[in-house]
């Protein structure tokens, strides 16, 4: 699936939540599909955040680079705060045997002590001795590395899908809308909707992989957490106020004047 595509089918998930919300009388709007804040604002007393996203969306598309002593995120994808996804997971793979194995590999095929792994949209954009070339990473993978795979493991991918809504943006997406599951990310809420269950394990694979441009005159070094979907389920849905009679529940509290009850009552008078 294309990017352009992708944009469309969020953008639809998020204008769904919107119309979810609205339906049971609260205040909420999409926030422009910038990637800064999360996806919807629900104005009142508390205002929160909602991040929606569809079951297979990505999370997040964060870069890394590896500056020849350290994992760090790639500055032209922003770095956020220590605790943000780029940064949990460069810290993460930074101890991983098998990113140690990767870096000794490539050092003893191009006979470097010290390597450089920069993320750069220009030709000109590689300098000095240490930083690999496009050119000599795909001698190297090709060659040694039969793919283009740096990590590949299964593992719990929650802390790092809290880190990029808590962490990762200018204001905490307390709760999340994932497909048809609502969760919390955080204990302490805005709301107190302790009857939501915190999004405490996400099982999947963390990829990080070596990207090339399509005439390979670029690269970038690509995480991608992959969870298993279908695995992840919540009793709670912002969309049960249209299905209710699929099982879940709505998670907030209805307003009285909404157009939720307004239909409810109707339906009653019609009965």
């Amino acid at each position: 699936m294309d990017s352009s595509a992708s944009f469309t089918l969020a953008t639809h998930f998020e204008a769904s939540v919107v119309t979810a919300l609205e339906a049971a009388g609260l205040d909420a709007r999409r926030t422009g599909g910038t990637n800064e804040y999360p996806d919807v604002l629900v104005s009142g007393d508390p205002s929160f955040y909602v991040e929606g996203k569809g079951e297979r969306a990505q999370f997040g598309s964060p870069r890394l680079t590896y500056d020849g002593t350290n994992w760090v995120p790639a500055s032209s994808h922003g770095t956020g705060t220590k605790r943000s996804l780029s940064w949990r997971l460069a810290s993460y793979i930074d101890g991983l045997p098998e990113t140690r194995d990767f870096l000794a590999e490539m050092r003893k095929f191009l006979g470097r002590r010290r390597v450089v792994l920069v993320r750069s949209e220009r030709v000109g954009g590689y300098a000095g001795p240490e930083t690999v070339t496009p050119r000599e990473l795909s001698r190297f993978l090709k060659k040694v590395n039969r793919n283009n795979n740096i990590v590949k493991r299964r593992q719990d991918l929650a802390p790092f899908v809290r880190a990029h809504y808590v962490h990762g943006k200018k204001v905490v997406a307390p709760y999340l809308q994932w497909g048809n599951n609502f969760f919390r990310l955080v204990e302490d809420d805005p709301l107190e909707l302790s009857h939501v269950p915190l999004l405490k394990s996400v099982e999947g694979e963390l990829r990080v992989s070596i990207m090339f441009a399509s005439d390979r005159r670029y690269y970038a070094v690509v995480p991608r957490l992959e969870p298993d979907y279908g695995t992840v389920h919540s009793p709670y849905d912002v969309n049960a106020i249209y299905y209710p009679e699929g099982g879940k529940i709505f998670p907030f509290e209805i307003v009285d004047d909404s157009a939720y009850a307004r239909l409810i009552e109707g339906r009653a008078t019609r009965g």
